[in-house]
């Protein structure tokens, strides 16, 4: 029964590398946009990633399951059981070394892809504050006059305009 749920345990940690992939993949695509400055193109990497995030919570779900089961055969309690003594464990469990160079390798990936997806972010993290800083300044130089430039129904220009509500910035 432990080597099923070892070899459980290294599926879906290889599922969460894969999809953490697919997570930097998308804020890879973001970037570019935010460098580019496409609107609709990072609506929809939004929306991929929110599928994603919430399909890598169940998968979360379905980790702490596995590893309060193996904890279990461990007698550790599950807070205790690291992906490190697991490594150690699973060659006892599963009679071979290959689980535990398969859980070594997903590892290393699944940490590798977390920083690199820290970084990516953080980086999408400036650009857009950049470009909200830009999009403020562009507010506050146009919103320097203190009164509006209107024109009458004939295109005539009519001085000292009523300011509207979108006329201020938010």
């Amino acid at each position: 029964m432990s080597g099923s749920v070892m070899t459980q345990m290294i599926t879906l940690l290889e599922e969460q590398a894969a999809l953490y992939g697919d997570l930097l993949s998308l804020a890879t695509k973001k970037r570019d946009i935010l460098v580019a400055g496409g609107g609709s193109e990072f609506e929809v990497i939004l929306q991929g990633e929110q599928a994603l995030v919430m399909k890598a919570g169940r998968l979360e779900d379905k980790r702490i399951s596995l590893q309060s089961t193996l904890a279990a055969v461990l007698g550790v309690s599950p807070e205790t059981l690291t992906l490190t003594r697991l490594i150690e464990a699973a060659g006892t469990l599963e009679g071979s070394e290959a689980p535990a160079a398969r859980l070594k390798e997903v590892s290393s990936r699944i940490a590798a892809t977390l920083e690199e997806l820290k970084r990516t972010n953080a980086l999408n993290m400036r650009l857009i504050r950049r470009s909200l800083a830009y999009i403020n300044s562009m507010f506050q130089a146009l919103g320097k006059t203190k009164k509006s430039t209107v024109y009458s129904g004939d295109g005539r220009f009519s001085p000292g305009g009523k300011r509207h509500r979108l006329d201020h910035q938010i």
